[in-house]
């Protein structure tokens, strides 16, 4: 039984926060127990408790993680622990012979054996929920976490402590008086397994750069999931136009942040997109094209005179030298059931024409109209 499921027949939950949750995993990805946690619709043990009755397996929670055995915790490499999500929480069994692993999906037994082998142990498992994993393996290991599974602080949350819950987007606003300004560390979260989903359909597989722009829309428009029609959407940005686009991302809203998504850049390496948040209202750039929703598109020191400090720090993101501008750049709200929940921005050394701004319009409806499908298949 699914878990939405399994937490209806128990009535822990209604159809309707059901289907809040599932529409947030569609716009934001993590899983659904995450949303349902974000969304404050349950709290992290009772998922912990549903996912163990889900699996068959005990739950891990928050008083499994209180006194972590450090010498436990060395036997197991960050690598192992990011690509299999599980962190050791203790010795049991009558002669503590036995490692508890508290993983976020049941193990495979190939992967059973390896972290046997690794911790020259035995070991039970206990599943945790996403949020649970992700905060020990930072705490732990040092494995930071995505911007999705952070958030923008209240004023009043500024001096909080770190927690499973509240982990604080650092935003580009955050670092305009810091030597690190845009300065993107190398992560061991970004080894862990990605699961990607399958294709549909044959055109899905074939790489857009081989489609015409009109099929590449169709296979844009079959993506499965958030993770495809991102990875869809960015190829074609950047096999389009004559290559005449510098760069690109997508952003998804969490208000008061846009958050990076997928993206690229010709003139500088972007390896995790997801860690770019930049906080709407103090921008000139974005906030504007999210309150007013309609695209600004031109010659830069047109459409946007006074850039904001963030802004040339989000240009320097995407490979802008400090202190100067892209020539010209598009910004497009994309709206989901008539919501706004995202954001296109392209940029260019050279001017972009009004025909390329005519057709990204069209991709913007396209991926419009693919989210409403997947919000609406996740309810079904």
């Amino acid at each position: 039984m699914r878990l939405g499921e399994l937490l209806m027949s128990e009535q822990l939950i209604t159809p309707e926060k059901l289907a809040e949750a599932l529409r947030r995993q569609v716009l934001h990805g993590g899983r659904i127990g995450t949303n349902l946690v974000e969304l404050s619709l349950l709290p992290l043990d009772g998922l912990a408790q549903a996912l163990g009755r889900q699996h068959h397996l005990p739950a891990a929670t928050a008083a499994h993680f209180g006194q972590l055995d450090k010498a436990l915790l060395e036997k197991l490499s960050p690598e192992s622990a990011a690509s299999w999500n599980a962190i050791p929480i203790g010795r049991t069994g009558p002669d503590a012979s036995i490692v508890a692993i508290a993983t976020a999906d049941p193990l495979l037994p190939e992967v059973v054996e390896k972290l046997q082998s690794e911790l020259e142990s035995n070991i039970v498992q206990a599943i945790c929920p996403e949020l649970r994993m992700l905060y020990w393996l930072e705490a732990a290991y040092g494995i930071e976490r995505s911007n999705r599974f952070k958030r923008a602080p209240t004023r009043a949350e500024k001096n909080g402590q770190l927690d499973e819950r509240r982990a604080y987007v650092k935003t580009l606003a955050d670092s305009i008086n810091t030597s690190a300004a845009t300065t993107v560390s190398g992560q061991l979260a970004r080894v862990a397994v990605q699961r990607v989903s399958v294709p549909r359909s044959d055109i899905s597989r074939v790489p857009i750069s081989m489609l015409s722009f009109d099929e590449a829309l169709r296979a844009i428009r079959l993506s499965n999931g958030r993770q495809r029609l991102a990875e869809q959407v960015v190829e074609l940005l950047k096999n389009s136009f004559d290559e005449s686009l510098s760069a690109a991302t997508l952003l998804t809203l969490r208000d008061p942040l846009a958050i990076g998504w997928k993206g690229f850049s010709r003139d500088k390496e972007i390896q995790c997109v997801d860690d770019l948040a930049m906080p709407l209202e103090d921008s000139e750039l974005l906030g504007p094209v999210v309150k007013i929703g309609e695209s600004c598109v031109g010659m830069t020191g047109e459409v946007i005179p006074n850039p904001a400090p963030v802004d040339q720090l989000f240009w320097q993101y995407l490979g802008i030298p400090t202190d100067t501008n892209p020539t010209s750049l598009g910004i497009f709200p994309i709206s989901a059931k008539e919501e706004i929940v995202g954001l296109l921005y392209v940029q260019s050394n050279i001017e972009i024409s009004s025909d390329i701004y005519a057709s990204l319009e069209t991709i913007v409806t396209t991926i419009s109209t693919t989210l409403t499908r997947l919000i609406r298949a996740a309810n079904r």
